[in-house]
C-alpha cells in the first residue's frame, strides 16, 4: 500500500457537516440529470416510503427519482428549480416512519457477485448521476455503458474545480475509504484495470491507495482551471507516468460526491435522499457544511441557519467561477447542489451585456489559447471564420475565464458551450 496526500488546508475551517432539520414537506424536481426529463410514478394523495422511486425516465440507463422522504404526496405541479427553468415537481408532506434515516446499514461486498453490467444497472435504479462536470450533470450509468472502447481509466478528482468551492474537498478529508469503494465498484462496472485520483499538492493528511490499480496524481489545484478534463490530461502527459499507464479523454472522470453517492447507494442500498452542501456568502451569519434532506427548499435552509444577515443581491449555485446565479429564493436542493453562495448588491458585479470591446483580455487568459471573442461573433452576428478555425471551440473546457474577465460581460462560456453541443 502506498499514501497520497488528500486534504487541502483551507477545508480546515469545516471540522464537521450538521445534519440539516427534516423539513415538513419536500419539492422533487422530475429533472436531476441534464435533458432527462422524469415521468412520475404517483400521484397526489399516495403515500410514499423513504427512497421509494416516484418518477421514471424513458431512457434504459437515465437516474430513476427516489422519495427523499417517507410522506404523502400532496401536489404535482410546475415551478422554476435550481437550474433556473420550470420543470414538473412533486411535493411531499412528511408523515410515517423512515427506511433508512435513523437505522443501522450492514455494509456489502455483494456487488462482487454480480455481473458488470448488473451493478452499472443498479446505479441507474439507485438514482447515481456523476457531478464531474456540474453544469452538465449525467447518469453515471449511461456513461459506463456508452463509454468508448479505448476507455482504460476511472478518473477520480478529490477537489473541486471552483476555487470557492470546498464540497468535494470536505467529502474527500472526511470519507475517502469510502469514496475508494465507490471507485472500486465503477471500475468493476465499467471493467476498467485502473483508478486514477488526482489531488491538490497542497494536501496534508494522507491515506493508502493499493498501487497495483489505485494510481495518484497531484497537481496545483489552486491554479485554475486544474481540474477540467482537459487540464487534468494535460497535467497527466506532463507528468512522466504515461509510460506506466494511459488516461485520456475517453476515459470516464468522476469527483468524490459521485463516488460517496456510489458507495452509499451500492454498499449500504441507500438511494439519493440527502446530500452534502457547502452554504457561504457575506448574507449569512455562518459558512458551513450541511447534509440537507433532497428536496429542501433554500428557504427552510436559510432559516435554520438564523436567516439573512443581510439581503442577498444573487445566490450562486455550485461556484462563483462555474456556477449560475438566480434571484428566486425558493428552489429546492437537488442532486446536483454541492454549494450555495449568497452575495450582497455591494459584492455584485454589473451584469448588463455591452457590445464587445476588442479588448483581448478573454485571448490572453483562455488556458487553450483559444479566441473566444471571435468564436462568439461567428455563432452570434453570424461573423465568417475558416472551417478549421471554428472547429477549435472543440479545445475549450468552459472553465469559465473568459467570462470572468470580459469587461463586457458577454455569455462567452455559454455560447461557446452551445456550438460544442451542437456538432
Amino acid at each position: 500500500m502506498t499514501t497520497f496526500p488528500n486534504v487541502k488546508s483551507s477545508v480546515k475551517k469545516y471540522t464537521v457537516a450538521r445534519n440539516a432539520f427534516l423539513p415538513r414537506y419536500v419539492i422533487v424536481p422530475m429533472v436531476q440529470e441534464s435533458g432527462v426529463q422524469c415521468k412520475p410514478v404517483v400521484q397526489k394523495g399516495n403515500i410514499v416510503d423513504e427512497g421509494q422511486v416516484i418518477a421514471v425516465p424513458q431512457g434504459l440507463h437515465d437516474c430513476k427519482i427516489h422519495s427523499p422522504v417517507p410522506g404523502k404526496v400532496v401536489d404535482i405541479f410546475t415551478d422554476v428549480s435550481a437550474s433556473g427553468r420550470p420543470e414538473l415537481m412533486v411535493k411531499i408532506a412528511l408523515q410515517g416512519s423512515f427506511s433508512y434515516t435513523g437505522k443501522k446499514h450492514q455494509i456489502s461486498d455483494s456487488y462482487k457477485n454480480m455481473t458488470p453490467s448488473l451493478v452499472a444497472e443498479k446505479l441507474a435504479e439507485s438514482g447515481v448521476i456523476n457531478t464531474f462536470k456540474i453544469n452538465n450533470p449525467v447518469s453515471l450509468s449511461k456513461e459506463i455503458f456508452e463509454k468508448s472502447e479505448n476507455a482504460k481509466t476511472l478518473v477520480v478528482r478529490l477537489f473541486d474545480e471552483d476555487p470557492v468551492r470546498l464540497t468535494d474537498s470536505f467529502i474527500s478529508a472526511k470519507y475517502f475509504q469510502e469514496i475508494r469503494k465507490g471507485a472500486q465498484i465503477v471500475a468493476y462496472a465499467a471493467k476498467f484495470q485502473n483508478i486514477l485520483y488526482i489531488y491538490d499538492q497542497a494536501a496534508e493528511n494522507s491515506f493508502e491507495v493499493n498501487p497495483s490499480f489505485e494510481k495518484t496524481l497531484s497537481v496545483n489545484a489552486k491554479k485554475y482551471p486544474a481540474g477540467f478534463k482537459k487540464e487534468i490530461c494535460r497535467a497527466f502527459n506532463k507528468s512522466g507516468k504515461k509510460n506506466e499507464y494511459q488516461i485520456s479523454e475517453e476515459d470516464i472522470f468522476s469527483d468524490a460526491t459521485t463516488m460517496y453517492e456510489v458507495y452509499k447507494a451500492v454498499e449500504l442500498g441507500i438511494p439519493p435522499v440527502e446530500h452534502l452542501v457547502q452554504f457561504t456568502g457575506n448574507c449569512i451569519a455562518v459558512n458551513c457544511v450541511l447534509n440537507v434532506r433532497l428536496g429542501t427548499t433554500l428557504d427552510d435552509i436559510v432559516n435554520q441557519i438564523g436567516g439573512f444577515t443581510r439581503t442577498p443581491n444573487f445566490i450562486i449555485i455550485n461556484g462563483h467561477v462555474v456556477g449560475n446565479s438566480v434571484t428566486w429564493r425558493n428552489f429546492p436542493i437537488t442532486k446536483f447542489v454541492k454549494s450555495i453562495s449568497f452575495v450582497s448588491e455591494r459584492n455584485t458585479p454589473e451584469q448588463l451585456v455591452h457590445a464587445c470591446i476588442s479588448c483581448g483580455n478573454c485571448r490572453s487568459i483562455c488556458p487553450r489559447e483559444l479566441a473566444p471573442d471571435l468564436l462568439y461573433k461567428s455563432k452570434i452576428e453570424q461573423f465568417a471564420l475558416p472551417p478549421e478555425y471554428l472547429a477549435t471551440v472543440s479545445q475549450c473546457s468552459e472553465c469559465g475565464l473568459c467570462n470572468s474577465v470580459c469587461p463586457s460581460r458577454i455569455p462567452l462560456t455559454q455560447v461557446l458551450s452551445v456550438m460544442k453541443n451542437s456538432k
